[in-house]
């Protein structure tokens, strides 16, 4: 089955609603970079983590909502 990059994006996204950062990360490839300002870049699935998780530890619950594909 072909994915198409909004595919991923909503697959990311649904894991990271449920605090899920294994399954999330599957969808991260290693050359991804990611930049939350004001931190630095980051790279790769593990550099994403490193910022996410701490950042998302307090949370309860989330939810995202795409409002323009």
């Amino acid at each position: 089955m072909t994915q198409t990059p909004t595919d991923v994006v909503h697959a990311f996204l649904k894991a990271m609603e449920a605090l899920d950062y294994d399954e999330g990360l599957k969808w991260i490839a290693e050359g991804c970079e990611y930049t939350n300002l004001p931190m630095t870049t980051v790279r790769g699935p593990a550099g994403v983590r490193a910022v996410l998780e701490p950042f998302f530890a307090p949370t309860m619950a989330n939810e995202f909502k795409i409002v323009r594909e």
